[in-house]
C-alpha cells in the first residue's frame, strides 16, 4: 500500500498519464477525464491516486505487461467497453503498453477518479454500512453496461456544453456512487429504503418548487430537502411518479415556457433567458437543441399578424 504522502492528487495524473488531455471535468467528489492515449513502450510508472480510479477504453484496445501496486508483472488486454477499478492508494501502475485501435474512429480513454470522502458521504446518506467499511478490491477486464451508459451520459453532458448543468451531474453522480458501492465494495451495499412510502404530495412539493424557481440555480439536494428524502430516493421516485428524471423535467419545463414567452414579441430574448436561469448563449443553445430552431426563429414561425 502506498504511503499516503507519496500519493499524487487526481489533479496530476495528467503528468503521469502517457496521452493527451482532451477534457476535464470535476463535480463534487468526481473527476473525469478524457484521454487520447498514447502506447508507451518504455516502462512508464504513474503513482497512486488518492481516489479510487475507474478507466474505460473506447474504440480500442491496450495490450502490454504491466505490475499493478507492485505486483508481478503480467500480460495486460483491456478491450473496447472494458473497466479496471483500482483502490485508492493501491493503484499504482508500472510497465509499458501499446494501443490497438479498432477502427478510423480515434480512440479514447474515460478516467473517472471518486474521492473515498465523497463514497463515504453516499454511503453514509442512503446505505446500510459504516462509512469506514468501505474497500474497493481491484477487478480488471470487466464490462458493466451500466456504468457504461452512465460514463457516456456524462461525457456527452461535458461535449454539450453543459446542456442539462448541475441538476443532471448532480444525479448522475450520486447513482453512480450508489452502483460502485452496490457491486464492487468488499462489503456490498444494501440501500436503505425510506422509513415510509414516498407519496406522490411529495414530490408535488418539489414539482411545485421547481415552476417557482425556474430563474434560479436548482439542485437535486434543494429538490430532496423538499420532498423530504435523501437525494437518491428523490431521484428514483421523480422518475417512478412523473416519468422522467429531474434534470430532465426541468429543462422540459424551460422549453415550454420559452414558447410561450417567445409568442410575446415586445420582450426581449434576453430578458426570456434571465427569466429561465440562462445565459443568452446558453438558452439559444438549448432551444435549438430541443426545437431545432434558434428563439428568434420559432419568434418568426409564430408571428400572427
Amino acid at each position: 500500500m502506498t504511503n499516503k504522502a507519496t500519493a499524487i492528487n487526481s489533479d496530476d495524473i495528467d503528468n503521469y498519464y502517457p496521452g493527451k488531455l482532451e477534457k476535464e471535468e470535476k463535480f463534487k467528489g468526481l473527476m473525469f477525464n478524457i484521454f487520447e492515449p498514447f502506447s508507451a513502450r518504455e516502462t512508464t510508472y504513474i503513482p497512486s491516486s488518492s481516489d479510487h480510479v475507474l478507466v474505460l477504453i473506447n474504440n480500442g484496445c491496450m495490450k502490454g505487461h504491466v505490475s499493478f501496486n507492485g505486483e508481478r508483472s503480467s500480460r495486460f488486454d483491456q478491450h473496447d467497453g472494458e473497466w479496471v477499478l483500482s483502490q485508492s492508494f493501491e493503484n499504482s501502475i508500472e510497465g509499458n503498453w501499446q494501443r490497438c485501435p479498432i477502427s478510423q474512429l480515434r480512440m479514447t480513454t474515460s478516467i473517472l477518479c471518486l474521492q473515498p470522502e465523497f463514497l463515504k458521504t453516499v454511503a453514509h446518506e442512503v446505505a446500510d454500512f459504516a462509512p469506514g467499511c468501505i474497500e474497493l478490491p481491484h477487478k480488471r477486464g470487466f464490462r458493466d453496461p451500466f456504468l457504461y451508459q452512465l460514463t457516456l451520459q456524462i461525457q456527452l453532458e461535458l461535449h454539450e456544453r453543459k446542456m442539462f448543468g448541475k441538476l443532471f451531474m448532480e444525479t448522475a453522480v450520486t447513482m453512480l456512487g450508489i452502483h460502485i458501492l452496490r457491486h464492487y465494495s468488499a462489503k456490498k451495499a444494501r440501500v436503505a429504503e425510506p422509513g415510509k412510502k414516498p407519496s406522490s404530495k411529495s414530490i408535488q412539493r418539489a414539482v411545485d418548487y421547481i415552476h417557482s424557481s425556474l430563474d434560479k440555480p436548482l439542485s437535486l439536494k434543494k429538490l430532496a430537502l423538499e420532498a423530504n428524502m435523501s437525494s437518491y430516493h428523490f431521484a428514483r421516485v421523480f422518475k417512478e411518479i412523473i416519468g422522467c428524471p429531474p434534470h430532465q423535467y426541468v429543462v422540459n419545463v424551460k422549453i415550454q415556457k420559452a414558447k410561450d414567452l417567445l409568442k410575446n414579441r415586445k420582450m426581449p430574448i434576453g430578458l426570456i433567458a434571465l427569466e429561465l436561469g440562462y445565459n443568452i448563449n446558453h438558452f439559444s443553445q438549448v432551444f435549438r437543441r430541443y426545437t431545432g430552431a434558434s428563439p428568434r426563429e420559432f419568434r418568426g414561425l409564430t408571428r400572427t399578424d
